[in-house]
């Protein structure tokens, strides 16, 4: 089984591997995790414009590598047999993922999603929803456990107010 991972950031990308490694898998598996990397644009042509983009570029690949590795060592740990393969792209996320999909022949896709408020998604683009959308084989959507915070007594409500 061909499993694509496109990995956004080490919050998202823990709640996909904890899905993954508690989830029964035939023996048969691969992976192909993906970071994409965003172009990034400017309205200036100026050298220094450009050297910024260019030093953005190479930070933003440094974090993927570093993020992509992290994530391979732990799926490598849980499925010693599996097939690991490792992409940095600079590209539109959507259009990275479905491409790698379509061309790797990928039968599942585990995407992350930030799980911004309904009133956000109107104005922001999600790339799951586009993933969702338009990839030719299965998807699903895992969301980072939401962190709550548990008051045990009244006097903790009071210590807690200088957190919030």
């Amino acid at each position: 089984m061909k499993i694509l991972v496109p990995v956004e950031s080490e919050k998202i990308a823990s709640a996909q591997i904890d899905f993954i490694i508690n989830h029964k898998w035939p023996d048969d598996l691969a992976f192909h995790l993906i970071y994409a990397i965003e172009p990034i644009f400017s309205g200036g042509s100026d050298d220094s414009d450009v050297d910024l983009r260019n030093q953005m570029s190479v930070w933003n690949k440094k974090i993927g590598l570093k993020v992509l590795g992290d994530v391979a060592h732990q799926l490598r740990q849980a499925f010693q047999n599996a097939d690991i393969l490792e992409t940095v792209d600079t590209d539109h996320a959507s259009e990275v993922i479905l491409d790698i999909a379509e061309d790797w022949k990928a039968d599942l896709i585990v995407i992350g999603a930030h799980g911004r408020k309904p009133s956000a998604r109107v104005h922001i683009s999600s790339v799951s929803n586009a993933v969702l959308c338009y990839a030719d084989c299965a998807v699903i959507v895992v969301r980072p456990a939401k962190t709550i915070m548990h008051v045990q007594s009244s006097s903790d409500v009071q210590n807690s107010s200088a957190l919030l």
